[in-house]
Formats: C-alpha cells, sequence, structure tokens
C-alpha cells in the first residue's frame, strides 16, 4: 500500500511522493512489537495493524512498552488514571508529534486512543477498550530515530465481566 506525502518548498510547488506503508490483519488475540528501524530498514514510512474480534466482541489493547517517544531525561512513568490521560493525549487539539501510535475504529471514523512523543504521561499499563469489533492501529515515525512498543490485545464478548 502507498500514501502520498505531499512536500512543497517555499510554498509554491509541492511534490507527491510515494512512501510506502506496511500493513498486517490480526484475527485473534496477540501481541505487537513494533519496531522502527526494522520497518524502515524495508523502505516503510508508517505501519497499519488491523484487528478484527469476532462478532459481538470488543478489543481490550494493553500496551506494555514505549521507547523512543521520548529522550530518558523526560520519560515519565504516568499517573495510572486512564480518563485524564485521555483527555490528555488524545482528545486535546494540540498537535501530535511523531513517533505517534493512533488506535481508530469503525471505519477511522472514531478515535480510541493516541500517543505521541509530546504525550503528557506514557506510563504503564496504557490500556483502551474499543466499542466494536474491528479496530486499526497506525504507527508512524521519525525518519532515522529508533523507536517501537508493544501491545497485546485480547477479544471480550459485550456479556463478559469487562464493561465498557
Amino acid at each position: 500500500m502507498y500514501q502520498c506525502k505531499e512536500i512543497c518548498k517555499y510554498n509554491v510547488y509541492c511534490v507527491c511522493v510515494f512512501s510506502a506503508v506496511c500493513s498486517f490483519t490480526y484475527s485473534q488475540k496477540d501481541e505487537i512489537r513494533a519496531l522502527s528501524q526494522v520497518y524502515q530498514q524495508k523502505g516503510y514510512r508508517q505501519c497499519e495493524y488491523h484487528i478484527r474480534a469476532p462478532r459481538n466482541n470488543f478489543i481490550e489493547f494493553n500496551f506494555t512498552r514505549f521507547f523512543g517517544f521520548r529522550s530518558r531525561s523526560s520519560m515519565t512513568t504516568g499517573s495510572g488514571n486512564l480518563q485524564s490521560e485521555r483527555s490528555q493525549t488524545y482528545e486535546d487539539t494540540e498537535t501530535c508529534l511523531p513517533p505517534e501510535v493512533l488506535l481508530k475504529e469503525d471505519s477511522d471514523s472514531y478515535q480510541i486512543g493516541r500517543i505521541c512523543t509530546n504525550s503528557l504521561h506514557l506510563g504503564f499499563p496504557k490500556v483502551f477498550h474499543s466499542k466494536f469489533n474491528i479496530v486499526k492501529i497506525t504507527y508512524i515515525w521519525v525518519e532515522n530515530h529508533s523507536s517501537g512498543f508493544t501491545v497485546d490485545f485480547d477479544f471480550h464478548h459485550f456479556n463478559s465481566k469487562y464493561t465498557l
């Protein structure tokens, strides 16, 4: 899959540069270990992970590791308060600086999570729940900068002990 990236010079002319987007699809619980350097060596500029749970299921995402999202001196342990982290990480209008991990569902119309370099809390665990059974995670990184994340995901029936 290729994506057009527009590069403009002096706001006079723009060139459309195509860059490869890697894509992975999951239909059972699993773990994603994303490493920017591995993808970049293969010519990719970003990756998409498509997760599809069975009908009448939602998806629980548990991010257990981030690296390269901040310098060591600015790394934080986070507050552990998911609600406040949500409002501070993806519901604000501030520009998200890469590396960035974006979780969207329902054909890209609803964002359930966003984590980026300028997120205020990168503590663990970072848990998100979908409202639907299909979610796309988009991972965008900075060229020639090592970053990555690990996320476990599991499927739960809407009538299970887990509630949204």
